[in-house]
């Protein structure tokens, strides 16, 4: 989506809102405030993703677990 921010945003918190706990789209939508200069989107944007990253990964080791 390069030269496509608004685009590219639009479609992140679609996937966002389609699956709320999937990781990657606040991780891209977090690169790509950084990209346009919102710093504090960016941030917010890195730390839903790392709280889901560690809910992503605990999931997936509890249904290999059982």
């Amino acid at each position: 989506m390069i030269g496509h921010e608004e685009k590219s945003i639009h479609y992140y918190k679609e996937a966002i809102n389609i699956d709320p706990d999937f990781t990657w789209p606040y991780y891209n939508l977090g690169l790509r405030e950084e990209e346009i200069g919102n710093e504090d989107a960016a941030n917010e944007h890195a730390n839903e993703a790392l709280a889901r990253m560690k809910f992503e990964f605990a999931s997936n080791l509890e249904s290999r677990t059982k």
